[in-house]
């Protein structure tokens, strides 16, 4: 018995990550949606303003934006964010904020 007790309890807490996730991500605009997936995935500043054409300066306050609405302070931590569940469901929460987006 108290072993489903802290499965629900898990249960949740990992719902209320993801919708507290989800919130976070609705502040960001297309661009720094955008750029989200390639921050997490390790690309540099310089190599991300390569990548998209856009000064490393903007890249810089793009990224300052991102760790100040996503409620951290580093990479880490950014990373830290989206280490729950499975990955499907994060993917498939960034394609409906994306989605979402879009539509507005």
């Amino acid at each position: 018995m108290h072993s489903n007790i802290c499965a629900s309890c898990q249960a949740a807490l990992h719902t209320s990550k993801i919708k507290e996730i989800a919130d976070h991500l609705k502040l960001l605009t297309l661009r720094e949606y955008d750029l989200l997936p390639l921050i997490l995935a390790g690309y540099l500043n310089a190599e991300l303003a390569d990548k998209i054409g856009i000064a490393k300066a903007t890249v810089k306050i793009h990224r300052y934006r991102i760790y100040k609405k996503m409620n951290v302070s580093s990479l880490m931590g950014l990373m830290n964010q989206f280490d729950v569940g499975p990955s499907h469901a994060l993917l498939n929460l960034l394609n409906s904020i994306k989605a979402l987006k879009n539509m507005l």
